[in-house]
């Protein structure tokens, strides 16, 4: 490990590329989680005089602590330290104005770009030496490495340590660091160590130092190989400058923005649903847990309330345990719910107590728990799914993290459960919050209007479909007349047979569409498939063939010309999802350029100057639900931006998806 401080950093010349990484505390900042040391690499032939420090492979790394080790930290006692050494390690405040102006002028790598940005300008814990502070470096980051990964080499792992291992560059030395943490946080969160906490920041810094430097080397010599390749004429380096970079960082902008959300209000509703939820619990025949519900459903046990158990053929069964040597019967919503249309006894109880603890815990509390201290609800969009032993993060569509706001439950499905309490919405929640907190704004949502139906038309060929679109006909009632059936099933078959799923799918897919409210059985979800796919034998067409493309070629070409690649393992298992690709990935190509409009559209007319004067925060493009856009826009001004954003979409949708035309719905949230 080279022992430096950024003050001595050689002086590069200007324009050099250098890479940046940080280790911290936590991944939220709104979880508490701040930067607890930055690592920088360079090359040594930027260097305008020699170092002569040691470098590997002409790459030179040094990691800085500003806020690491146990006995720095604020909770700390002096008692059961384990490890010592690392106090008085941290650096100052004018180290800190030492880097930042070592960096200024250079042009910066990183690889999950997006993470050590929104770290970065979260900056420094309030008790480091050099103080709470943070810069934003998003005009200096012109490079991350892991987008670099998805563009060159898709169907590789993303991640830095796989990526250099695959190149031959190195290895990662994160299994001590891992072990460390492994061993020893739990020690430290009995003392106040925040759960939380990643458990970085308690490394001793002699193991911590050179792991951080190692990884800012690797991702420098990333960087180089990727380089070369874009030089070379590989991938696409259009797509990887004037896209996934510009979304990297709108992802950025719109974390530090935010949903705003009144978090003290939502709190004081938990009570309000855990005060019903007693009170609902009062008509159960036996104690308000899980497995007193298992107990009374599937046994013929007898209460700690008196009352006999049903004794019920389990649906389904999980793992064995002691209590359940033939394996725990499976009691989830979707079971519970058929137990109460069919009018199990207590089973509508149990629901409705189930449901009460679910809004109480993941929505009205959940949701409070994780407003940030400027009363703004931050998800983290990634335009990279994590990949895991099921996932290959290969997917277009975005994933959202920390806080699943995609979930957010409509009004409609919280009418029972709300009935009797003079409380809002989840959603209502938020309208409110806008415009008690935010006088003169509104918060809109733009919304694609069925895009899967008419892209999925105009990349098949459905001539019946394309024709209801062009001549502005009621396609759900086309679907109807077609296939005999009511106008609200066809309009289900036609959202859930687009992609060539079978009948018993189908059925198990409108009862979770319409949250069992409707349940088909085996011969009428028949009487619905079949005739709706000989109305539309395109899409079973389109299925067959994009499933041999994807096994003979391991991808298929979206509407714009990219190519959404398959796995190995994806071409193996997953090959008839090829056609759903096909449509969804096109629509995500098409809504990334929107996104980006929207947010030039809001820029041009000031939004977040005006914002800034007004002192109310993050505005303009706040988040993406699905193939939405949800914008907070100044009252006076939102009727324009509004039409502007819809036209640049229509626009941008005429020049990708000729032959059908599209459409964007707008109305205020709420």
């Amino acid at each position: 490990m080279i022992d430096l401080k950024p003050s001595q950093l050689p002086r590069l010349r200007a324009g050099s590329w250098v890479a940046l990484d940080t280790e911290t505390s936590g991944l939220y900042p709104d979880d508490g989680a701040r930067v607890a040391s930055v690592s920088v690499a360079w090359f040594v032939a930027d260097e305008v005089e020699p170092s002569g420090l040691p470098a590997d492979d002409g790459v030179i790394g040094v990691a800085f602590p500003f806020a690491h080790g146990i006995e720095n930290q604020p909770w700390f006692n002096g008692a059961f330290a384990l490890f010592g050494g690392d106090d008085g390690l941290n650096l100052p405040l004018d180290e800190w104005a030492a880097l930042l102006m070592w960096l200024d002028g250079l042009r910066i790598v990183m690889h999950n770009a997006q993470y050590d940005l929104i770290m970065m300008d979260a900056g420094l814990p309030e008790w480091a030496p050099a103080g709470p502070v943070g810069v934003k470096l998003d005009t200096a980051t012109q490079w991350d490495t892991m987008l670099g990964c998805k563009n060159l080499w898709p169907v590789h792992a993303k991640g830095l340590g796989p990526t250099a291992a695959r190149l031959k560059l190195g290895a990662k030395l994160g299994d001590p660091v891992k072990d460390w943490i492994r061993k020893n946080k739990a020690k430290y969160v009995a003392q106040g160590y925040p759960s939380w906490g990643s458990g970085y920041d308690l490394v001793p810094w002699l193991v911590m130092g050179e792991y951080a430097a190692v990884d800012a080397v690797l991702t420098l010599k990333v960087f180089r190989v990727q380089q070369q390749e874009f030089l070379d004429g590989f991938g696409d380096w259009t797509e990887f400058c004037t896209k996934q970079m510009p979304l990297m960082k709108q992802f950025v902008r719109m974390e530090r923005r935010g949903m705003p959300f009144p978090r003290e209000l939502s709190a004081g509703y938990v009570g309000v649903l855990e005060k019903k939820q007693r009170e609902v619990a009062k008509g159960l025949p036996f104690a308000p847990n899980k497995e007193a519900a298992l107990k009374f459903f599937f046994t013929d046990e007898t209460t700690t309330r008196g009352e006999a158990g049903l004794n019920l053929t389990p649906v389904t069964v999980g793992k064995a345990t002691k209590k359940w040597p033939a394996g725990a019967p499976t009691l989830d919503a979707e079971v519970l719910g058929d137990f109460a249309r069919d009018g199990v006894p207590a089973a509508g109880i149990w629901k409705l107590y189930t449901d009460l603890g679910r809004l109480a815990s993941m929505y009205y509390g959940g949701y409070a728990d994780k407003t940030g201290p400027d009363g703004r609800l931050r998800a983290r969009i990634r335009q990279i799914r994590e990949e895991t032993k099921t996932s290959d993060g290969m997917a277009d569509r975005l994933s959202i993290e920390r806080v699943n706001l995609q979930a957010m439950p409509h009004d409609g499905k919280l009418e029972a459960a709300l009935e009797g309490l003079d409380m809002p919405s989840v959603r209502g929640l938020i309208a409110r919050a806008v415009e008690e907190d935010y006088p003169g704004w509104d918060l809109w949502e733009l919304d694609l209007s069925q895009a899967e139906l008419r892209v999925g038309a105009l990349l098949s060929d459905c001539k019946p479909m394309l024709r209801a679109f062009k001549e502005g006909r009621d396609l759900h009632q086309d679907t109807a007349d077609l296939i005999h059936a009511p106008r609200k099933t066809a309009k289900m078959s036609n959202f859930l047979l687009l992609f060539d799923g079978g009948w018993n799918t189908f059925m198990r897919q409108v009862k979770r569409q319409t949250g069992g409210e409707v349940q088909l059985t085996p011969a009428e979800a028949k009487k619905v498939v079949f005739p709706w796919k000989r109305a539309y034998p395109q899409y079973k067409k389109m299925a067959d063939i994009w499933e041999r493309f994807v096994t003979e070629h391991g991808f298929v070409p979206l509407a714009n010309g990219q190519l959404r690649w398959f796995t190995a393992r994806e071409r193996q298992w997953d090959a008839r999802k090829g056609w759903n690709q096909r449509v969804q990935g096109s629509i995500q190509q098409l809504f990334q350029e929107w996104l980006l409009e929207a947010e030039e559209i809001c820029n041009r007319h000031g939004v977040q100057t005006r914002a800034d004067a007004q002192g109310i925060g993050g505005a303009g493009v706040l988040m993406t639900v699905h193939d939405s856009i949800i914008c907070l826009l100044p009252r006076e001004l939102a009727e324009v931006i509004v039409k502007e954003i819809q036209a640049a979409a229509v626009r941008l949708w005429d020049d990708m998806f000729p032959g059908v035309p599209g459409a964007v719905d707008a109305k205020t949230f709420g």
